[in-house]
């Protein structure tokens, strides 16, 4: 962790000079980044350098105070490094709503910083919460994070500072964050930060029942209960099985064209969703298909029974929660919020475009230790069609208690 109180001490080289010889005026709390203010007192250089928190473990950046000079590795570019450039450059006039909830009376205090434009990262942030909760009896432990997030924090959590934005603003500089964050400084003697890896281990650390509120798929009834496949869908992730339309999407995108063009790829969606509802319900007549969503445009088969939203509030977060842990699969593109549908279905399918390739690993959570991980995870290619989705969807279905009975024999 970063010590922040009574001492802070950091070593940063200038980027410049590379010299070592740099001051740091004071810690900035910008809003997803923590910032260090410093000064190179060989070349004077003046900059912000990110401390390691987050994704800034990974990403460090030094940036010039006025955004005009930037460090900063070309992977981190589009994501992490220019958003932070526009931030400082444009830091703007608009006050956020700070909200503090609870009071801790603890001198000493952890603090986890769970901001991010991502729902996922959020989400995988505040697991570092319940695992710090449990390793430090001693110290209170504060969270940072996005109003409409809280619900994923501990109950026990001793105090939370809520920021009151949508996950889009949270890249923007929270212009009130760092002098709120302040004026809290005097009520403790020690102050940490923690460092808040974004892929903790969670079967080493975190049990995600405990975190979802929400008791998991019990495989002991998977074959005793009605079929229930959930499609999890967005307006700006799309299962297209085309590279023209996958080209068009990307198109979209880099043009800014996505209100002109996603309708269409909503209908060719719709298509494919048509063809793979068709023959998994010829294969298992019974079986319940449910679509969930941020993003309700767009016609939706009949029979799926649709429970997209145009907003997420905690109610909707409570009923899909609830629908998930019905679901015997739940299907999506890697990115469509998959991290917690995936913790709590009994099983998974993933669509991966090829250009989040590389991302595979961060978009889902399973359990299972055995041959059921490979079993029940399963990641597809972009290009995959109705016929090979629902050939993988029946079979899971289909060949669960051949694969469960094998894996649990017992030797004698």
């Amino acid at each position: 962790m970063i010590a922040l109180k009574p001492d802070f001490s950091i070593n940063i080289c200038c980027p410049v000079c590379q010299s070592a010889t740099v001051k740091v005026n004071s810690i900035i709390f910008q809003g997803m980044h923590t910032l260090a203010d410093s000064h190179c007192l060989s070349c004077a250089f003046e900059f912000y350098h990110t401390l390691p928190i987050g994704h800034d473990q990974i990403f460090p950046m030094k940036i010039a105070k006025d955004g005009t000079q930037a460090y900063f590795s070309q992977r981190a570019k589009d994501w992490l490094a220019q958003p932070l450039i526009k931030a400082i450059k444009n830091k703007g006039n608009r006050d956020f709503l700070i909200e503090k909830i609870g009071n801790t009376s603890a001198k000493e205090v952890i603090i986890v910083n769970c901001l991010d434009t991502c729902f996922g990262h959020v989400f995988s942030k505040t697991w570092n919460t319940y695992a710090l909760i449990d390793k430090y009896k001693d110290k209170s432990i504060i969270a940072i994070i996005p109003k409409h997030c809280t619900w994923l924090l501990p109950p026990s959590i001793s105090e939370t500072w809520v920021v009151d934005a949508n996950l889009s603003e949270m890249n923007q500089w929270i212009a009130g964050l760092d002098s709120f964050i302040k004026q809290q400084f005097p009520r403790f003697e020690s102050i940490k930060l923690s460092h808040t890896p974004t892929h903790l281990d969670n079967s080493k650390y975190i049990n995600m029942e405990k975190v979802l509120k929400t008791k998991r798929f019990d495989l002991n009834q998977f074959d005793e209960i009605t079929p229930q496949i959930t499609f999890v869908l967005r307006e700006d992730r799309f299962w297209l099985n085309s590279k023209a339309y996958n080209l068009l999407f990307m198109f979209a995108r880099k043009y800014n064209l996505q209100s002109w063009i996603n309708p269409w790829l909503l209908i060719r969606q719709s298509l494919l969703l048509r063809q793979a509802a068709r023959k998994i319900l010829k294969a298992l007549p019974n079986a319940k298909l449910i679509v969930v969503g941020l993003g309700n445009k767009g016609s939706i088969p009949n029979d799926f029974s649709d429970h997209r939203v145009a907003q997420i509030n905690n109610n909707t977060e409570i009923l899909w929660n609830s629908i998930y842990a019905n679901s015997h699969l739940v299907i999506g593109v890697h990115g469509s919020h998959m991290l917690i549908p995936s913790a709590l279905a009994a099983g998974f399918i993933n669509i991966v475009p090829r250009y989040k390739i590389e991302h595979i690993v961060e978009d889902t959570v399973l359990p299972y230790q055995n041959r059921l991980l490979h079993f029940l995870g399963r990641f597809l290619d972009e290009s995959t069609d109705p016929a090979l989705l629902s050939s993988h969807a029946i079979s899971m279905i289909r060949d669960f208690e051949y694969v469960y009975k094998n894996l649990n024999q017992k030797i004698e």
